[in-house]
């Protein structure tokens, strides 16, 4: 995520991300898993902090490899309200 949050100039201080995993039943009585991917990052808008999670998900190499294999939800939050985007 450095990488990332240097190429918007500005500098990361204290970034949490929590994976949160479910196991899902299809409609054809098939298990999935999904994700759910929260972050807040000190300094970051709800809108920077998604669009840094976003860009970080394109890039992530497990993200590449559970492409359209696993369903992704990104989540960001206010590091200091603690709302969702």
């Amino acid at each position: 995520m450095h990488e990332i949050a240097n190429l918007v100039h500005k500098q990361l201080e204290d970034a949490q991300v929590r994976a949160l995993v479910s196991l899902n039943l299809t409609d054809d009585k098939k298990y999935v898993l999904g994700i759910e991917l929260r972050g807040r990052v000190a300094g970051f808008s709800r809108e920077e902090t998604y669009a840094l999670m976003h860009a970080a998900h394109a890039v992530c190499p497990y993200s590449n490899a559970t492409r359209e294999n696993i369903e992704v939800t990104i989540v960001a939050e206010s590091a200091s309200e603690g709302e969702k985007a």
